[in-house]
């Protein structure tokens, strides 16, 4: 007790000295109770039960006030009925909890002394006791399948939930977590953890010599050991693989396919991420293609979309047998989007410095592609009968193929039409359409149809689409073309709908003409599917609804039936200053099987013409100035391929004798003094070439030189390549770096590049 009362013989007795001496004793207990058991506030006892269906009961149980001192009692159990929280048809959770709170009890009749000369009193009903009492609180959740348990009043310790459906109670949990545990219950757990001690102890002492051992074998492992700088590696390509970022890594690595991990907003970078860390271009000019010469006869310019020259053909009439007519505006109005897709994009890359990086392989790791071996030269590879080494393809979106040879990159779209780049219209109108079959891959020009009857309003649009399922997918719209109502001719004469631009057709693949007018056209029908193999369908409520499966519209099919089939035509020609050593061609074009669109160059002074082919990048070595350009087209007279100028560039560019490529931060998980990098070299040539790695800072300028480097010879590669190591022992910890590498050439002509970069930090 801290403080107590002293009392005398013969010494008066006031009532507040009896007051004083329960003070001294509840403040003992509450400096006991917060010091010495629990400053929080837990309970003791308060299980939860349930009776019955319908009821609940908690037991008694005392509330430990730790945040006052105080130790509040429930001397009975208490029951309740949870009939009024019944949920009608989900659950609810209840939440119980506890507060403590000060009630004066005991009521009993005592005398007060009312007067004192008379001693007079009288009697009064009064309390006899402060009871320090724990009150149980209950807060009903709201109803739902998948109900949330409510947080208790502020103030009060929560004991539990309660889990109710229309059927009563279905689950009690109860709240151990501010459970107070006994002295005997923590000496027990005591005692059990102290067995554990012993048992646990001599094997723990024999552990301390087996890790010091392994500390000892550890330390062999040292930034320069090859067999950490081997399972680094392989970890890193492995998360490569899985896209796992090199933040908060001691290792990290970059195959440098792209910009990913490269600093190019820093203005020291000067280099070109691009299958490998390569020469910047020392000057590069860019252009849209042109004709030389506007009037050309040799192709055809479909508003800047060109094909070799043709004439027009039918190649399916259905003109006989006539089946009446359908009245295209008998069918609900409604508003139709048309999404018209781009044709392909198709890349070049041309020069004696387009060496093949074996990094280009992991296109297919990353991708997900199938690695290619070797193939004989395809026609686009210059028909020369050699064996190339196809080192990857990439299937993305519509399907990418990527060739790398040496002096000669293509990267060609496996789609002939591409719809991530659309342009959309929206029309409004009555729909029909007409499926049918190609027979015959083809360009097709333009669809002559035959109608019955006109109105004096409402144009035709007519949409050549891609079908999904059987029907027409409007969303894949080829083109599309539009007729003024007063050009619609009256059967037997056909009226003409002419496409602005060809579209190409592929074998054995289901087209659709799509109808959309405002006006009241009858369309002429002709018996029978036989040639078209399609489908006539009209439209209600945007959805498509089968017609008579009988009958097809009454038209003409007509495509292109090429001159030639092979067509050459001279494009704008490229100049720089200083001379050009790389071509960068990409050609938006359609290349149907067995076709080929292939580009020639030619020096001014020179009148040989160079294909852009593999192996004839020497051709460039001269870095002349100006170059004269032509196109050549290659295929049959019924499919040839296409060249689209508008869209399409042309690059010309001249490499620099040096590279400066700065990395991205490297974020460590801890402090490191430690580094080494490590790269491969491809064609690397030691009398021509030089590399060094420096430690640049993750933010400013300051640079740290190796202290070692060391190198060694990858035998068996496909081209001279050495793996070089620089070792960095920093001044000053750091936990973020970037690795910055530099590179220089004798001859900008004659390069090496950085095919994997690898760095780890201890």
């Amino acid at each position: 007790m801290e403080k107590q009362v002293i009392f005398r013989d013969r010494q008066e007795l006031q009532s507040a000295d009896l007051n004083s001496a329960e003070d001294y004793i509840e403040l003992s207990l509450q400096h006991f109770v917060s010091d010495a058991i629990t400053p929080e506030r837990l309970y003791t006892g308060f299980i939860i039960t349930s009776p019955s269906a319908t009821e609940i009961a908690v037991s008694p149980g005392h509330l430990w006030d730790g945040v006052s001192g105080n130790v509040y009692v429930k001397e009975s159990e208490q029951r309740e009925s949870v009939v009024g929280y019944l949920p009608v048809t989900d659950s609810r959770w209840l939440t119980l909890s506890v507060k403590g709170d000060s009630q004066e009890i005991d009521i009993q009749p005592r005398d007060f002394l009312i007067d004192l000369q008379s001693m007079q009193t009288e009697p009064r009903m009064v309390a006899m006791v402060e009871a320090k009492v724990a009150a149980l609180h209950i807060v009903s959740g709201l109803e739902s399948s998948s109900p949330q348990k409510e947080n208790p009043p502020t103030g009060y310790t929560l004991i539990g939930f309660v889990r109710l459906t229309p059927s009563g109670v279905v689950e009690i949990v109860q709240n151990d977590a501010l459970r107070l545990f006994s002295l005997f219950a923590c000496w027990q757990e005591t005692r059990r953890n102290r067995d554990w001690i012993d048992g646990a102890d001599p094997l723990i002492a024999s552990l301390k010599s087996d890790l010091a051992a392994l500390a000892a074998r550890v330390a062999l492992l040292s930034p320069n050991s090859a067999l950490l700088t081997e399972i680094t590696r392989d970890v890193a390509n492995l998360k490569d693989l899985q896209n796992l970022p090199d933040t908060f890594s001691i290792y990290g690595s970059d195959w440098i396919l792209d910009e990913g991990e490269s600093d190019i907003l820093d203005v020291d970078y000067h280099a070109r991420a691009e299958e490998g860390i390569r020469f910047p271009w020392a000057n590069i000019t860019e252009t849209q293609p042109g004709l030389d010469n506007p009037y050309a006869d040799e192709v055809k310019n479909h508003d800047g979309m060109l094909l070799p020259a043709y004439n027009q053909e039918i190649r399916l009439s259905l003109t006989t047998g006539y089946a009446g007519n359908l009245p295209i505006g008998s069918y609900q109005y409604a508003t139709h989007q048309m999404i018209q897709g781009e044709r392909s994009v198709t890349r070049i890359q041309y020069g004696p410095t387009r060496d093949v990086c074996t990094n280009s392989a992991q296109w297919a790791w990353l991708k997900g592609a199938v690695v290619g071996s070797e193939v004989e030269g395809f026609s686009w590879l210059g028909g020369d009968g050699k064996t190339y080494k196809v080192t990857g393809q990439w299937y993305e979106h519509g399907g990418y193929y990527i060739y790398r040879i040496q002096e000669f990159w293509r990267t060609t779209v496996k789609e002939k039409y591409l719809y991530e780049v659309t342009n959309t219209q929206t029309i409004a109108g009555s729909m029909v359409a007409q499926t049918f079959l190609a027979h015959q891959s083809g360009w097709l020009c333009g669809i002559d149809l035959y109608f019955d009857a006109k109105t004096a309003e409402g144009d035709i649009w007519m949409a050549i689409c891609e079908t999904e399922l059987g029907q027409p997918d409007t969303s894949r719209s080829l083109s599309n073309v539009m007729v003024a109502a007063q050009n619609v001719k009256i059967r037997p004469t056909p009226t003409p709908f002419t496409l602005a631009q060809p579209v190409f057709l592929e074998a054995g693949r289901l087209y659709a003409i799509v109808l959309l007018t405002q006006g009241g056209h009858k369309i002429a029908l002709t018996e029978g599917t036989n040639y078209t193999q399609g489908t006539l369908f009209t439209s209600t409520d945007g959805a498509y609804h089968q017609g008579d499966l009988t009958k097809d519209f009454m038209m003409r099919l007509r495509f292109a039936r090429f001159l030639n089939p092979r067509t050459v035509v001279e494009l704008q020609s490229l100049n720089l200053d200083g001379g050009i050593a790389d071509l960068d061609f990409s050609a938006i074009s359609v290349e149907p099987a067995n076709t080929e669109l292939a580009f020639e160059f030619r020096k001014e002074g020179d009148s040989a013409w160079y294909p852009m082919q593999a192996g004839g990048g020497g051709s460039l070595v001269g870095k002349p100035p100006l170059v004269h350009l032509r196109a050549v087209f290659k295929g049959d007279e019924y499919v040839m391929p296409s060249f689209d100028l508008p869209g399409s560039t042309f690059r010309a560019a001249r490499p620099a004798a040096s590279f400066r490529h700065i990395s991205t931060a490297r974020t460590l998980p801890s402090p490191t003094t430690t580094v080494t990098v490590t790269l491969r070299l491809e064609n690397w040539n030691a009398d021509k070439h030089t590399c060094e790695v420096k430690l640049r800072q993750a933010e400013g300028t300051g640079l740290t030189v190796a202290a070692t480097t060391s190198e060694q010879d990858v035998p068996g590669a496909p081209l001279p390549t050495v793996m070089k190591k620089w070792s960095f022992a920093l001044a000053q910890a750091v936990t973020a770096y970037r690795i910055q590498v530099e590179g220089g050439s004798t001859n900008e002509l004659d390069a090496f590049h950085v095919a994997y970069r690898h760095d780890v930090a201890l």
